[in-house]
């Protein structure tokens, strides 16, 4: 129409019109008309044709385009993350889709339950699908269902499933109690934290300073560095060695509990926490 320039709402709401009746191709066209003349697509404009690319299952192409987006200085949002996450379930990408849901949780975004329900389904349906065909899941496979479940707040779920991995003849890794003993130190439960970390040296070899250093940081954050020296000692007896975050847990866990002592006015330490 003469006279009329078309802004990016106007391209999106036509790009999203095509993506809807599965006409991609003409979304695309019409996303490269708009780079022609001018407009410059927004994190709508690229959120509607990831969607539309991974419903055809072309999710290689969605991850280009998502790429793109960021070099271009649009940040991915928590939808963003989520429609890639499940392009890559619909798509039987597993191990994908479980490294962006650790990028993006790393970055601070949140997945909703959605896209957290999808993954867990998909996994463990490509897990009890790998069983009925009489292959067995590898140690990979289990160590990602272990530490999707200890993310989501279900370590003791997490703990179960290294049991069947183990009962399956498979061995844990420094992954496997990476992500147990981090899912029971956000739970609070120290205890079994320091009872994982033992488990794993002494029975498989594993001294995953990771790990150490995770349940040490718990002590250290709450200025309970008692606890944390004397989780130390315990853990040197059975072969870990403190590195340099361990002396940076220590020295901010000190530095914590000298300003506690001040705000209770030299009334002792703070109470410990008891397993």
């Amino acid at each position: 129409m003469e006279g009329f320039d078309p802004d990016v709402v106007t391209y999106n709401t036509l790009i999203n019109g095509y993506c809807r009746k599965g006409r991609v191709e003409e979304a695309l066209r019409l996303f490269k008309v708009m780079f022609r003349r001018g407009v410059e697509p927004d994190l709508v404009s690229y959120k509607i044709l990831m969607k539309g690319l991974c419903k055809e299952g072309r999710v290689w192409e969605a991850q280009q385009l998502f790429d793109k987006m960021r070099q271009r200085g649009l940040a991915a949002d928590e939808a963003c993350y989520g429609i890639l996450v499940l392009g890559y379930c619909w798509v039987g990408k597993m191990r994908k889709a479980w490294l962006l849901l650790q990028e993006m949780i790393g970055g601070g975004y949140i997945p909703d339950c959605f896209v957290c329900m999808e993954f867990a389904k998909d996994v463990f349906r490509l897990k009890d699908e790998m069983i009925e065909k009489d292959v067995r899941p590898n140690q990979e496979t289990y160590n990602i269902m272990i530490s999707f479940l200890c993310k989501m707040d279900g370590a003791q779920e997490g703990e179960c499933m290294m049991e069947e991995m183990i009962s399956s003849g498979l061995v844990p890794d420094s992954v496997t109690c990476a992500a147990l003993v981090g899912g029971y130190c956000t739970k609070g439960e120290v205890a079994k934290a320091e009872y994982l970390l033992k488990y794993f040296a002494l029975d498989f070899g594993i001294h995953d300073n990771r790990s150490f250093n995770t349940l040490m940081k718990v002590y250290c954050e709450d200025g309970l560095v008692e606890d944390a020296f004397g989780l130390q000692n315990r853990m040197m007896k059975i072969g870990f060695v403190p590195n340099t975050e361990t002396c940076k847990s220590l020295i901010r866990g000190l530095s914590r509990s000298r300003s506690i002592g001040k705000l209770t006015h030299g009334e002792g330490h703070p109470k410990r926490i008891r397993g």
